[in-house]
């Protein structure tokens, strides 16, 4: 084989290698952690009779959008409500994510080693490897925001109208599995926009930003079908409001990484030497897509009265991936010693983070509902301390005829199971017992799973 066989041969072996060790990785650990409280909410919604009574259900949900229900719905109805199928569909879409890394480096003109770099430190940050293995749609929603990311890379190269199509309809994916997603897009965008303007390219210029208001309008009538059910569930869910606080400040420096301090220290560290020394077009477009995503997630959760939440930073995740890998290179290139403490920092932190994220859980929402079953089998009925944080509806996933074991005409019931879960208020769970006190219960027995508690009660 000649020298330029060889270099294709191993362009095409490292990366299918680096995949295929990730790809295995994220699927053993599909079974690790029990399902935990959003996997299961989002199963009840999934296992519903049908399409139909799915799309009713999921405006209901707040920032609920059809399309990650949609494509889990075929997995868990086909293998059934188990952790692995449930969860299938986000590692397919976390191991393709990283393909279109590697092909978004390649784009950008990053020399392959640096794109498989960016890719490993993709594959273990957090965030990303925990929503890898989770059965949710932000791993999807990544998809088809580097998807679409891609494209518009690729149409400032070559103007072409298959190139654009897919711009658009990856922008329409993306806003119907995570809306948040379309943030690190509209970054891109305006920065290739503003390029294409002083570069007096129109066509450039108005393309990507073309697609984002054909995308939003797209969007809009899903919209408004559901923003007054968000608004008022945001108003029920009893989570704090907004407020720029040290500790929101502290959780969106965490939540950089999806890990701990040191993560999201060793990760911006890297990512500062990333902008201090590569190319200002690379550079300001990664940045610009990862700013607006920061920037983009706190002023809506600002507007909105909304609690902040580290995984909606999981979007800037790849641009600060891919600078981080600059970073890295840079790092190694003029200080051996240097780039590797950094770069040992970076990968102990974020591989603990992994680990532990997997291993610790508390809540086993399977083996709650089995014991729930067995208590309803010795003739209780159940009365849920808090019918909308955790009602019969998630224990009967996994327990069908629970739904029909709740307590009916409490005043002619002998044997009431009171059940509260991790996500139940105490002063609710307190008021709950205080009425059953009332009307002559007593507690007999206290049974503690995987989250769940239930008070065994007789009259």
């Amino acid at each position: 084989m000649t020298p330029q066989s060889n270099r294709v041969l191993s362009d095409r072996i490292r990366p299918g290698l680096l995949l295929t060790c990730y790809a295995l990785a994220v699927f053993a650990c599909l079974n690790i952690r029990p399902l935990w409280l959003d996997e299961v909410l989002q199963l009840t919604v999934t296992r519903m009779p049908s399409f139909a009574a799915m799309n009713r259900a999921i405006p209901f949900i707040l920032g609920g959008v059809p399309v990650g229900y949609f494509t889990q719905r075929p997995f868990v109805m086909a293998g059934g409500p188990f952790a692995f199928w449930a969860r299938l569909p986000s590692a397919l879409f976390s191991v393709a994510s990283c393909w279109l890394l590697i092909l978004l480096c390649r784009e950008l003109k990053i020399s392959r080693s640096i794109g498989l770099l960016a890719a490993g430190i993709f594959m273990v940050v957090p965030a990303q490897f925990r929503y890898a293995t989770e059965g949710r749609p932000y791993s999807e929603a990544v998809f088809f925001m580097l998807l679409s990311m891609l494209a518009i890379a690729s149409s400032a190269r070559s103007l072409r109208f298959r190139t654009i199509l897919l711009a658009l309809l990856a922008m329409v994916a993306a806003l119907y599995t995570q809306p948040y997603a379309v943030l690190a897009v509209v970054g891109l965008s305006a920065w290739q926009s503003l390029a294409g303007f002083r570069a007096k390219e129109g066509m450039r210029s108005a393309v990507p930003l073309a697609c984002l208001c054909v995308a939003a309008l797209l969007f809009l009538p899903w919209y408004m079908r559901s923003t007054e059910r968000w608004n008022a569930n945001i108003q029920r869910s009893g989570y704090p409001p907004f407020h720029w606080t040290f500790a929101v400040a502290l959780d969106a420096f965490k939540g950089l990484s999806g890990g701990s301090f040191l993560c999201s220290l060793a990760l911006l560290i890297l990512v500062a030497i990333g902008i201090r020394l590569s190319r200002a077009g690379v550079r300001g477009l990664l940045l610009s897509s990862a700013l607006c995503v920061v920037v983009g997630v706190l002023a809506t959760d600002a507007l909105r009265n909304y609690f902040f939440a580290s995984r909606q930073f999981l979007f800037a995740v790849p641009s600060l991936s891919i600078l981080a890998a600059l970073g890295l290179a840079s790092a190694l290139r003029i200080n051996k010693a240097v780039g590797t403490a950094a770069a040992a920092l970076f990968a102990i932190t974020a591989l603990t983070n992994d680990v532990t994220m997997q291993l610790n859980a508390k809540e086993n929402w399977p083996a709650a509902a089995k014991r729930l079953a067995e208590v309803v089998n010795q003739g209780y009925c159940v009365q849920m301390a808090a019918a909308d944080q955790g009602g019969v509806e998630l224990y009967s996933v996994f327990e069908p005829p629970l739904l029909s074991s709740l307590c009916g005409n409490r005043a002619a019931t002998p044997q009431i199971a009171l059940v509260s879960n991790l996500a139940t208020a105490t002063n609710t769970l307190e008021a709950s017992e205080r009425q059953l006190r009332s009307m002559g219960f007593t507690l007999t027995q206290t049974l503690a799973v995987g989250g769940t508690t239930i008070q065994m009660e007789v009259r």
